[in-house]
């Protein structure tokens, strides 16, 4: 596995190598979306369950997007977002199941809630590459991936840290362009990932 500045590298060698290039910019454009339809469900109560139940949709569009970067894909388009629409029952009972369970645990407390996110954070690229797989088995893959891998993640992720308060910083429109920059070192984690053998 790499360190966090190499993860980071990749991130924006994939992403064109510039804030304002064009492979970022339409990367952006992506989470302005995601970003303004997770704000509009969530001015209500109801909203907040509509997104809890619809993530999965939207986030195997997003394992799409940066899986096609990582592998060398040179244009994306916005119909990558929606590419769950052909499994989309598939594609909302995982995105459910997960945050059902992760929610579950975070009940009994919070450390044992963010474990479980972490044990599940694989699924989503998992259901992108194998859409024929049920949430079960992308669910189980995904902790069986993630087995002596969570403190990794973890540290990457606490190595964007520093980027998501400066984008605060900037009227929070800087988040914009830190959510591509982080989403594909997440990426490019599971890259790594899924050519590691299992830990039984």
């Amino acid at each position: 596995m790499k360190n966090g500045s190499e993860y980071r590298a990749l991130a924006r060698e994939q992403l064109g190598g510039q804030l304002f290039g064009n492979t970022w910019l339409y990367a952006v454009l992506i989470a302005l979306i995601y970003t303004a339809v997770s704000s509009l469900l969530g001015a209500t109560g109801f909203g907040v369950i509509l997104m809890f139940l619809i993530e999965g949709f939207f986030m195997t569009g997003v394992a799409v997007i940066s899986m096609k970067l990582v592998h060398g894909g040179k244009e994306i388009d916005f119909n990558d977002l929606l590419a769950a629409k052909d499994n989309i029952g598939a594609a909302l009972l995982l995105g459910l199941m997960r945050n059902l369970f992760t929610l579950l645990w975070t009940l009994l407390f919070i450390v044992p809630g963010i474990i479980k996110a972490y044990a599940y954070s694989q699924c989503y690229y998992l259901f992108a590459e194998h859409p024929e797989w049920d949430w079960k088995m992308c669910l189980s893959e995904s902790e069986k991936m993630m087995r002596g891998k969570k403190w990794s993640l973890f540290c990457l992720d606490l190595s964007f840290l520093g980027w998501w308060i400066v984008g605060a910083l900037c009227l929070g429109v800087g988040t914009l362009w830190v959510a591509p920059y982080h989403i594909m070192a997440r990426a490019n984690f599971y890259e790594d990932l899924s050519h590691e053998p299992i830990v039984e």
